[in-house]
């Protein structure tokens, strides 16, 4: 019997010690592409000409959070595209996204 709880619990502290990585690993990245997309939209606010500026790399995975996060920031990022075109940078702000670090 003590052998059996002693695999169970090592099994599963295996399974959730494996798992912690992935989690992390995909947040970090939700992370990087709103960092890299808040640098990108604070320049075209400060006045960058928007056809002359790179449009970041944002990283791809297949969980589903980063793909919504994905999403999100391109319209955020499109948006400000589109007022810094029309000339009302006063407009464009700063997103608050969905998908949070923090949450």
């Amino acid at each position: 019997m003590k052998t059996v709880l002693k695999w169970i619990l090592l099994t599963s502290l295996l399974i959730q010690f494996l798992s912690v990585p992935v989690y992390a690993n995909s947040k970090r990245w939700i992370e990087r592409n709103q960092e890299k997309a808040r640098t990108y939209i604070t320049q075209l606010k400060n006045g960058a000409d928007p056809d002359r500026l790179k449009r970041p790399h944002l990283r791809r995975h297949n969980k589903w959070k980063v793909k919504q996060s994905r999403k999100e920031i391109k319209r955020a990022m499109d948006r400000a595209e589109a007022l810094a075109r029309a000339g009302k940078r006063y407009l464009i702000r700063i997103p608050d996204y969905a998908f949070n670090s923090d949450k």
